[in-house]
């Protein structure tokens, strides 16, 4: 636990060429005033070394996005996996 709390692997993933799909969600910062453009910019600068990843943010799940969300994590899973066969 310690190793993955400490390392910081923001220039790693410049190495990755594989399509890469990031979900994330906002509304669990949304009572602290977080909105869905903040989050995302958070989001964009931890992988902005990642060339190509698509970043998608749900407005409903909260930590586990397959238990607050299913039916839209299902949708972008699924439309990824249709653009990249």
């Amino acid at each position: 636990m310690h190793a993955v709390m400490t390392t910081d692997l923001r220039d790693s993933i410049a190495s990755i060429t594989a399509p890469t799909l990031v979900l994330g969600s906002w509304a669990g910062y949304q009572p602290m005033g977080g909105t869905e453009e903040s989050t995302r910019a958070v989001f964009q600068a931890q992988y902005a070394k990642l060339q190509g990843v698509q970043i998608a943010m749900s407005a409903q799940g909260f930590h586990f996005l397959m238990w607050d969300d299913p039916r839209w994590l299902h949708g972008q899973v699924q439309a990824f996996l249709d653009r990249h066969p």
